[in-house]
């Protein structure tokens, strides 16, 4: 378990390799988003989506509850800041057997796309994902595909 050791208020550094991390609100597992820590520089869309669309990929590196913890990360991060290329992203998989394999279902099902099938998890502050979006009008033209692909 890294070791964090604070360099200001609001940034730390892992003492085993030295990487930059700074806190941040994190996933709501159905009490409250988690205080978690963010890699500094933050990783861009691209590479969060992969850490959610290879979470199951053994690598021998971390262990399953490491990745766990980093694909939770990723996705708030991506429910946070990337919204609307999130939404381009599903646009483009919608359509396509993307979701077609149960390892790519579970993994999606993190974002919480319905409250109600979802266990109260996932959110911010006090909206569900599902809330943050159904804010968007390019997701209320996916929504009811996406989430019949991913909860069937």
């Amino acid at each position: 378990m890294p070791i964090m050791e604070s360099v200001s208020s609001d940034t730390y550094r892992n003492d085993k390799n030295g990487e930059l991390y700074r806190n941040r609100k994190l996933y709501d597992c159905g009490w409250g988003q988690e205080d978690g820590y963010e890699m500094i520089p933050a990783l861009p869309f691209n590479d969060l989506i992969q850490l959610v669309i290879c979470f199951d990929d053994a690598d021998g590196v971390l262990t399953r509850n490491e990745k766990f913890s980093n694909v939770l990360g990723a996705v708030s991060v991506i429910m946070q800041e990337h919204i609307g290329e999130f939404i381009n992203f599903l646009a483009e998989k919608v359509n396509t057997d993307f979701f077609q394999s149960k390892r790519m279902k579970q993994n999606f099902k993190l974002f919480a796309f319905d409250k109600k099938l979802s266990g109260g998890a996932g959110g911010i502050g006090r909206k569900s994902y599902e809330d943050v979006l159904n804010e968007s009008p390019e997701w209320l033209e996916i929504s009811s595909k996406v989430k019949q692909q991913v909860y069937e």
